[in-house]
């Protein structure tokens, strides 16, 4: 899960996603229009997402949704 510093506007976080459900993540992020960098991380894969307390909130919805 994607965790917040308490209240902010939009800013980096930080979360490893399976590799094997990463392509899935990618597509949400995308569809929602959620800022985001990615680099490999061994059998994960390592997103930045630039998200506000709701999309964090939208965003740990969706990762708890994939398992």
């Amino acid at each position: 899960n994607i965790h917040e510093g308490g209240n902010m506007a939009r800013k980096w976080m930080g979360v490893d996603i399976e590799r094997r459900t990463a392509p899935q993540f990618r597509r949400f992020l995308f569809e929602k229009g959620i800022r985001y960098e990615s680099s490999e991380n061994g059998n994960l894969i390592h997103f930045e997402v630039f998200v506000n307390k709701e999309e964090i909130s939208i965003c740990n919805d969706f990762i708890g949704g994939m398992f």
